[in-house]
C-alpha cells in the first residue's frame, strides 16, 4: 500500500517535468533514469489535483517540440489541471533582479549565468546554453512573484542551485513516485488518502 498526501498548495512545474508528464513511460528509447523521471512526473501531475501552474515560457518551450498526439494530450491538461501564468512587469523585474544577483556571485558565470562547477549534458556532452538560463530565470521569477505557488519542480540542477536567491518558493526535484510523495511536514492543507498498487 502506498500513502499519498494531496495538498491544496499550488505547485509550478518546469518544461522538463511537463514534457516527461506527457511521455509514454513504456517508450523503449528511455533508459532507467529517464523512465523514473517520466513515471514520477506523470504521478505528480495526476495527483496534484488542479493545483499546478506553468509559466508561459514553459508553454512556449514545450509547444515548439511536441508532435500532434503530445500537443493534444498537453492541451487537454490545460484548464482542467494546469493553469498558465503569464510574464508581466513583476516577473520581468524579478528576473532582472535575479540576473543582477547571479552576476555578482563567484559561483556563476556572469555572462551565461551557468554555475561554474557543473557537469555537461549526460546525453550529448555539451554545456547548457546561456539562453536557456534566461528562460529558466523567467520561470523561477514567475513562481517567486505568485504568492500561491510554494514549490517549483524541476530536474534542472542549475535551476535548483538558484534556490539561494529565492525566498517565497522552494525549488526542488519532483518526489520519486516510488518513495514518499508530499510527505514534508511543512506542507499546507494536507489530506491523506490510501492508494493500493
Amino acid at each position: 500500500m502506498r500513502i499519498l498526501v494531496i495538498t491544496n498548495m499550488t505547485v509550478m512545474i518546469d518544461t522538463m517535468v511537463l514534457s516527461f508528464g506527457i511521455t509514454n513511460p513504456k517508450d523503449s528509447g528511455l533508459d532507467e533514469e529517464l523512465r523514473e523521471k517520466v513515471r514520477s512526473s506523470i504521478f505528480l501531475i495526476k495527483n496534484s489535483g488542479d493545483n499546478i501552474a506553468i509559466s508561459s515560457i514553459t508553454w512556449l518551450e514545450l509547444l515548439r517540440c511536441l508532435d500532434k498526439k503530445q500537443e493534444k494530450k498537453c492541451k487537454s491538461l490545460l484548464g482542467n489541471k494546469i493553469r498558465i501564468e503569464g510574464v508581466d512587469g513583476r516577473v520581468a523585474e524579478k528576473a532582472v533582479n535575479l540576473i543582477s544577483e547571479i552576476q555578482k556571485s563567484p559561483d556563476f558565470c556572469n555572462k551565461c549565468l551557468i554555475p561554474k562547477k557543473r557537469e555537461n549534458c549526460k546525453h550529448c556532452g555539451l554545456p547548457t546554453a546561456g539562453l536557456s538560463r534566461i528562460n529558466d530565470l523567467i520561470i523561477i521569477a514567475t513562481a517567486e512573484v505568485n504568492s500561491d505557488i510554494k514549490e517549483l519542480y524541476t530536474y534542472d540542477e542549475p535551476m535548483i542551485k538558484l534556490q539561494q536567491y529565492i525566498k517565497n518558493c522552494k525549488i526542488s526535484k519532483p518526489p520519486s513516485c516510488d518513495g514518499p510523495l508530499f510527505e514534508d511536514e511543512r506542507r499546507l492543507d494536507k489530506k491523506v488518502i490510501s492508494i493500493k498498487r
